[in-house]
């Protein structure tokens, strides 16, 4: 990563937690799953060297 480019920080709720942890990182990908028959986005974080996956917010 060059000088001028900066990471995007994106939060996501932790799976399996009911929306009651949250976890914040460098965000690495997003995706679109289905949820309760909607479509959400889905994103891959780095949180300190660990991968998180979850619904975006």
């Amino acid at each position: 990563m060059s000088a001028t480019q900066h990471a995007k920080i994106a939060t996501v709720v932790i799976p399996g937690t009911k929306g009651n942890q949250l976890a914040q990182g460098k965000l690495i990908s997003t995706f679109p799953c289905e949820k309760d028959g909607k479509e959400v986005t889905y994103g891959r974080l780095d949180v300190e060297g660990k991968v998180i996956e979850g619904e975006l917010v």
